[in-house]
């Protein structure tokens, strides 16, 4: 009984951490995607001004 218990939190601690990732990778994606966006964004209006 002990033994499972201790699986238990274990398991827990297991799913805890792989939300901690999954939400700091996806702060990490949307962070580049904003970057991403911002430098097309930079580029489209240095396009605009050259046409």
């Amino acid at each position: 009984m002990k033994y499972r218990a201790k699986n238990h939190s274990k398991q827990v601690l297991i799913l805890l951490g792989l939300d901690i990732l999954i939400y700091v990778v996806q702060i990490g994606l949307s962070r580049d995607i904003m970057q991403a966006t911002d430098a097309l964004l930079f580029v489209n209006k240095n396009i605009a001004n050259m046409i």
